[in-house]
């Protein structure tokens, strides 16, 4: 009986030594993920903050168009174009968070 334990708690040590091994890896490969899963995150959360807060962009968009206008480089068809394309985007991003919010 005591050959068997032996067996037994040799084959534990094996498994406990392969399984730190495996810990290590597996950590290793998951610091290389960190900063681009730090980036989906945080741009996660922004988009999240800018639905939740329509109005921040509005008066983004508006100083950026009050600079604009006072340094005379303001070509409104091109503009508004631009406005209109941003403005899909963020009827594309609130959706896209509504989806996945629930």
């Amino acid at each position: 009986m005591p050959s068997r334990l032996n067996t037994i708690q040799h084959r534990r040590e094996q498994l406990v030594a392969r399984a730190a091994t495996q810990r290590n890896d597996m950590s290793e490969m998951f610091s290389q993920l960190r900063t681009p899963l730090q980036l989906a995150d945080k741009s996660i959360s922004f988009i999240r903050f800018i639905t939740a807060h329509p109005l921040i962009p509005a008066v983004m968009l508006a100083g950026v168009v009050a600079v604009l206008i006072t340094t005379r480089r303001f070509n409104l068809m091109q503009w508004m174009e631009r406005g209109f394309v941003a403005w899909r985007m963020y009827r594309s991003f609130k959706r896209f968070s509504d989806k996945s919010a629930g």
